[in-house]
């Protein structure tokens, strides 16, 4: 999503480059996320990530359209959360209802530790409060040896 000249977030199809802020990108999935979609939407948030001409620091899914959620698709946020992770990229969400956030938070997919995951009421406010801050550091490979 970016910014229209109107001053609205405006939806595009997934393309890398389109950023909302600088270091930013928001995507929005249209569709309640179940089994038989993760891997399209993991597809295209990696899409973003891995094609993006500057590095991104945080990716922020718009989840207007997501009335719902199942445990397939809560294990792919976690698993997609740690590959943002040691990318240093960060992940927030944005406008997520009721009954997703309770399936969200029952599954735990938005919580890693050290790592800054919020829920935000607009894109406005995940753009203003995203902007200042810093992502996660890469995470280390659990094989990597300390040294």
């Amino acid at each position: 999503m970016t910014r229209s000249p109107a001053d609205r977030w405006v939806s595009h199809p997934v393309e890398p480059n389109l950023l909302a802020a600088p270091g930013i990108v928001v995507y929005r999935f249209e569709a309640d996320l179940f089994y038989a979609n993760t891997g399209r939407f993991t597809e295209e948030v990696l899409k973003l990530v891995n094609e993006a001409s500057l590095p991104l620091r945080w990716v922020v899914i718009d989840a207007t359209e997501i009335s719902n959620i199942d445990y397939t698709a809560a294990k792919t946020l976690i698993q997609l959360g740690r590959e943002l992770d040691q990318r240093g990229v960060g992940v927030a969400a944005v406008a997520l209802p009721t009954g997703v956030r309770r399936e969200i938070e029952g599954y735990k997919a938005l919580h890693a530790q050290g790592v800054h995951r919020e829920i935000f009421v607009t894109v406005d406010a995940a753009i203003d409060a995203l902007g200042e801050l810093s992502p996660p550091a890469p995470a280390s490979s659990p094989n990597a040896k300390p040294e």
